[in-house]
């Protein structure tokens, strides 16, 4: 059973009260805490570590994770604007985006639910016994 380490590279906001339970073989890892914004130049660090896939050192910047069967709030996500990051979603290891948020507004934000379906359905992951460990770079404020 393959476990797919994903990173989320975005910026987010909490919607207030809209959360999903976290299903079996699902794990959450945020950079900061619940209410936090995370700081521009720890997120740039975070998706090069991510990128080169070091993860032991990915690890060691985790403020919070989430497991399964815990409620975890369903971010509104957008576009980052910036041409030398991917806004999306994207496989440890690869600067290459899985789904784009290219274009994506804080107006009119994708959830973090609807993100994770369209990935797990570009990897054609959605079968029983995957794992998936999704790192969220970005704010939960």
């Amino acid at each position: 059973m393959p476990t797919y380490n994903i990173q989320i590279s975005a910026h987010a906001q909490n919607p207030g009260g809209d959360t999903f339970k976290s299903p079996a073989g699902y794990t959450y890892k945020f950079f900061c805490d619940a209410g936090d914004v995370l700081g521009w130049d720890l997120s740039v660090s975070i998706y090069q570590i991510l990128n080169k896939g070091l993860l032991d050192e990915a690890e060691k910047l985790v403020a919070h994770t989430d497991t399964p069967g815990q409620q975890v709030v369903n971010y509104q996500l957008w576009d980052l604007a910036d041409p030398a990051y991917v806004s999306g979603s994207m496989l440890v290891g690869s600067d290459k985006a899985l789904v784009s948020l290219d274009g994506v507004t804080q107006d009119k934000p994708c959830t973090l639910f609807e993100l994770l379906a369209s990935t797990i359905v570009a990897l054609g992951a959605d079968g029983p016994g995957n794992r998936f460990n999704i790192y969220f770079n970005a704010c939960r404020s």
